[in-house]
Formats: C-alpha cells, sequence, structure tokens
C-alpha cells in the first residue's frame, strides 16, 4: 500500500499542477457573459471556472448545503418574446448543477436582490440532479443566467455538458387551476401532469404532506368535483400513476384565488403499501359542494396514469386510536416475558393522523404521515425498564415513543432510549429506557407507522424489576386448554362472566401469526374452540385470547 501510495503522490501532484494551469471558462466573470438564443444548445463547461456571483441566503432553491453557486459561468439572453421560457439542463450535463436568472436589466456586479429564480435540482428524471428552469421574460428587455455547481464549500461540484432556452411545451389542458377539469365519481380516470406549470400555493407548515424539503405539489393538475352524496370519498392513484405524486383537496366551495393551506380538505405525499409513493386521500364531502383536486408531483416528478374517485364506507379505526382512549399496558416480570405470559399486541391498519404530531423522536427528521395508535402504563417507580417489540406483519415497521402527555413527547435528553423504531428488515427490537422517574409516573406510548411501511400488527411487552401493583385490566373471564402437549388438534374453552369481543391468535416463538380466528361479540358463559395444530413444526407455541382490552396467553407445546 505505501508503494501504491508513493506512486500515487507524483501522479497526483502532476495532475493538480497541470489542472492550476489549464485555462478558465471564457464566460468565467459575469462582465464577460456570452449571449445565448431561443432554440440553441450551447455546449459549455464549469473546469476551473472561479465563484464570482452573488450569496442568496433566502433563494427560493433551499439547500443543506449552502446559498452559493460554485464554478459559476455565465450567459445573456435578450428576450425576442414575451412569455415563459425553459433553461434545462435535464439529461444533458455530467455533474450537480445550480442555475439562476436575474431581473430584466440587472447589471454586473450582480446582486443578492437582482435574482429572478433559481434551480437547484430540475426534475424527478433529470438524474444526475442537473437543472431546469421556467421563468417569464419580456420581449426586449436583457436576462443574465448563472450557471455553477452545487457544494457547501469551494469548488463545488464541476463538469460539463449543454443546455437549451426555448418555450415549454405545452402542458395538460387541465394545467391550470382556472381550467380544471370536471369530473364525477369513477374509476380509471386518466391523469397526466407532464410539461405541467405549478399554480397551486404553497405548504410551508405541513410535513406531513408536504416534507422531505418540498413545500408544494410541483407540475399540478387540477380538477373540480361536486359532491354528488354526503359522505366520504376515495381518492386513489395508488400504483395506478407512474410518478411520485401528492394530492390535495380544497373546499368546499373555493377558487383558484382563496385556495390555500387554510381551506385544505387534505393531502397525501405517499401512503404505505402503495408502489411509486402514490396516495390514498379519504376526505368527507357534503352533497352538492365543489371542491378543487390537485394532484401534483415530489420534486417536480411527472408521469402517466390513472385514479379513481369513489364512495366508500369509513373504515373501523382500531378501539385505541386516539391518545385519549388508550389501551392499558403495564411493567411484567423477565419470566413473563420470555414464556409469552403476557404482550401487548396491536394493529395500526386503518389508524388516523394525530393532530400536531409529525416524526418521532427517532424518525427522519424529513417529515411525512405517520397514523398512530395509544396505550399508557405506569413505570411503578423503575427507574429504567426494557422494551421488547416485534412486527408481525411482513413488511410492516413502526415507531415506539414515550409521551408525558397527549401531544407532549418526553424530553429525550432526559429520558435515554424513549423511542425505539422497528425496521421491516430486522426481526425485533430491543432497547432499555434510562433515567426514568424514581416516583411511580404514567407515560403514554405512541405506537406509529410511516408512510414508507404498510400498516400492521405487532407487540410488545414492558419488562422492569418493580411489578407489584400492576394495574392490569380484568380479563372477563377465565381460558383453558388441552392436550398439552398438542399432536393435530388444539381446543381452547373460554368461559366468559360477561359479554365480550374476542380474537384468538396462535403465534410462535417470534411472535409470527400462525392462525387467527375473530369470533366477534360472545354473550355470556361457556365457549369451545378448536384449532388444526398438525401442520405445525414441533416446538413451543402461544395462544392469545384478547377480550374487552385484556388479554391471556396460554403457552403449549407441539409435539
Amino acid at each position: 500500500m505505501k508503494k501504491m501510495l508513493h506512486l500515487m503522490f507524483p501522479a497526483l501532484l502532476f495532475f493538480s499542477i497541470l489542472n492550476s494551469t489549464l485555462a478558465q471558462p471564457p464566460n468565467d466573470s459575469c462582465t464577460a457573459a456570452i449571449e445565448v438564443f431561443m432554440t440553441d444548445v450551447v455546449a459549455f463547461s464549469t473546469l476551473n471556472a472561479t465563484s464570482g456571483g452573488p450569496f442568496h441566503p433566502n433563494s427560493p432553491c433551499p439547500s443543506s448545503a449552502s446559498d452559493s453557486i460554485f464554478s459559476d459561468i455565465w450567459y445573456v439572453h435578450t428576450a425576442v418574446i414575451t412569455g415563459e421560457l425553459l433553461w434545462t439542463l435535464c439529461g444533458m450535463a455530467d455533474f450537480d448543477s445550480r442555475i439562476a436568472v436575474y431581473k430584466a436589466g440587472a447589471t454586473c456586479p450582480l446582486k443578492d436582490g437582482d435574482l429572478l429564480d433559481c434551480n437547484e435540482d430540475g426534475p424527478a428524471q433529470c438524474t444526475n440532479f442537473e437543472s431546469e428552469l421556467r421563468f417569464n421574460v419580456v420581449q426586449g428587455e436583457t436576462y443574465m443566467m448563472r450557471l455553477g455547481g452545487f457544494g457547501s464549500e469551494e469548488p463545488g461540484a464541476q463538469g460539463s455538458g449543454s443546455f437549451s432556452l426555448d418555450v415549454p411545451p405545452s402542458g395538460p389542458p387541465n394545467d391550470d387551476c382556472a381550467n380544471a377539469t370536471p369530473i364525477t365519481l369513477g374509476e380509471d380516470q386518466p391523469v397526466t401532469n407532464i410539461n405541467a406549470t405549478t399554480d397551486g400555493p404553497d405548504h410551508p407548515n405541513d410535513q406531513i404532506c408536504f416534507g422531505f424539503g418540498d413545500i408544494t405539489a410541483q407540475n399540478d393538475v387540477w380538477f373540480t368535483f361536486t359532491a354528488p352524496v354526503t359522505g366520504l370519498i376515495e381518492w386513489s392513484t395508488c400504483g395506478q400513476v407512474n410518478w411520485d405524486s401528492r394530492i390535495v383537496v380544497y373546499g368546499p366551495n373555493v377558487d383558484c384565488g382563496t385556495a390555500s393551506p387554510d381551506n385544505t380538505i387534505g393531502c397525501s405525499d405517499a401512503t404505505g403499501g402503495c408502489a411509486n409513493f402514490t396516495n390514498i386521500l379519504d376526505f368527507e364531502v357534503e352533497k352538492d359542494s365543489a371542491y378543487l383536486m390537485r394532484i401534483g408531483g415530489f420534486g417536480g416528478d411527472s408521469g402517466v396514469g390513472v385514479f379513481d374517485l369513489t364512495e366508500i364506507t369509513p373504515p373501523e379505526p382500531p378501539a385505541n386510536d386516539l391518545c385519549g382512549l388508550p389501551d392499558t399496558a403495564w411493567v411484567i416480570t423477565v419470566d413473563e416475558a420470555d414464556n409469552f405470559d403476557v404482550i401487548f399486541a396491536g394493529n395500526t391498519t386503518n389508524s388516523t393522523i394525530s393532530a400536531g404530531l409529525i416524526d418521532p423522536a427517532c424518525g427522519t427528521g424529513q417529515g411525512g404521515e405517520f397514523p398512530d395508535i395509544w396505550y399508557k402504563f405506569n413505570t411503578l417507580g423503575n427507574e429504567q425498564l426494557e422494551v421488547r417489540f416485534l412486527g408481525t406483519t411482513d413488511g410492516a415497521g413502526f415507531f415506539w415513543e414515550l409521551f408525558d402527555a397527549c401531544g407532549l413527547p418526553v424530553d429525550t435528553n432526559i429520558i435515554l432510549n424513549s423511542c425505539i423504531r422497528f425496521d421491516p428488515d430486522d426481526p425485533i427490537a430491543i432497547d432499555t429506557i434510562m433515567n426514568l422517574p424514581p416516583e411511580p409516573t404514567e407515560f403514554f406510548i405512541r405506537v406509529a407507522s410511516w408512510i414508507f411501511w404498510p400498516p400492521g400488527e405487532f407487540f410488545f411487552q414492558i419488562i422492569g424489576d418493580v411489578v407489584t401493583a400492576t394495574a392490569e385490566p380484568n380479563f372477563p373471564g377465565s381460558t383453558s386448554i388441552f392436550p398439552n402437549p398438542a399432536t393435530d388438534r388444539l381446543h381452547l374453552n373460554l368461559t366468559l362472566k360477561e359479554s365480550a369481543s374476542a380474537e384468538i391468535r396462535i403465534v410462535n416463538m417470534l411472535g409470527q401469526i400462525l392462525l387467527k380466528d375473530k369470533p366477534g361479540k360472545l354473550p355470556p358463559g361457556d365457549h369451545q374452540f378448536e384449532f388444526d395444530t398438525g401442520l405445525f413444526p414441533q416446538g413451543i407455541y402461544f395462544l392469545v385470547v384478547r377480550a374487552e382490552g385484556a388479554e391471556r396467553g396460554l403457552k403449549f407445546i407441539k409435539d
């Protein structure tokens, strides 16, 4: 390796000296801008260019790196039309570019206030993060054009390629909100946003639908829908369009000039389980009221497809969908956990998004949709607790997070490991919560799915040293199983003291559900159930009975 470094050093030195002596581009400075014309395809290189343009700390081109355009070169265009032009490097450059256009008549040296518009990354089809920008011009006016690279410091990205400047291709007929296409209920309704512009409002304070660094639905097209019923409508592009879509509904009875975040009925950036970051949005309507429906793309993505607009029966959310109606959990012993005597199960399917809660503390910070369900428990004075969490639905992922109260996550600087992330590719998550208060304290637990993970079933356990005074919900009856060990059949006797809704599952040692029975609401008295266990491999299993929020786990052996 040392020999290789000794050989490489002279070569690196040679190329460093060579690079420093290479000529800069002829249009490296603003005063040396090269004139460009519509319909031209212009070859360029930013290699060895310096950085001479102004900084733009409040530019419409946000970046996590910096607000500069590095290694910039310059062009100038005198407009021969009044209207919109498209300046694009998309698919024609080999580096991560940034471009900017300055106001008509602005002269060198340019200032921050001269900026007309800019672009860091074009649509998703620009796979090298090349830039693309639409801007309005007035015939006879002159516009300075700046082309450089992305980066956090000098010299930034450099490279070469070509660009074009021309009138943009016309968009769909419903490109503008004023030309929204009237639609009614129905399936397979065609939609495209290819070559569409963006004229809908920004949503800067909505991390649920407008996170990930993009505060609008770019390249949007519009529909108008007058509800024929009062009820719940489902708008679905799920797996039916070929781009990363965003959908928004405004109303009721608003016009294009007043559509805003304040009258947004509903929105979706992506829905768990829908391919290509497509969407399902359910929204309430009133008969004969009109709604504006907007569909665009994340990051300028565009494409074609169809959507469904149907009336649906509202899905039944889980009983503990709201923080105000949590299920009860409690601290158990290691033996109870190891033997699966007690588990706290749940399902995020059809759960809703808690108002005001966005990214869990152990999330990515980028935003998105987090449908959740809730539990509460008392620490009983345990200053640390072990949490075991297991998802039992293939492909599902979850966040498990502690809250002091509804809407108030715990201080993660004080209570450590209070948020646990369960990824679909991990079989089980185990962590220890530390620095809990020494006195018995009640906490809420939020279990949330994410837009990138389909919802599903799970169970968790909370394990501690102090387990007396456990506030366990009363199971409304008794259970027993036979034979144990079992061979081909397993029988369950369930005696209920009162009418109760029941659910029965058989799970393996990994918590995977092998069999499920939902007998529903059962009257008081004795009930017998029989299960086929003939195909189960030899080993230890658990039959779990859930009734009225309480559970009983019965361990059995399969011979």
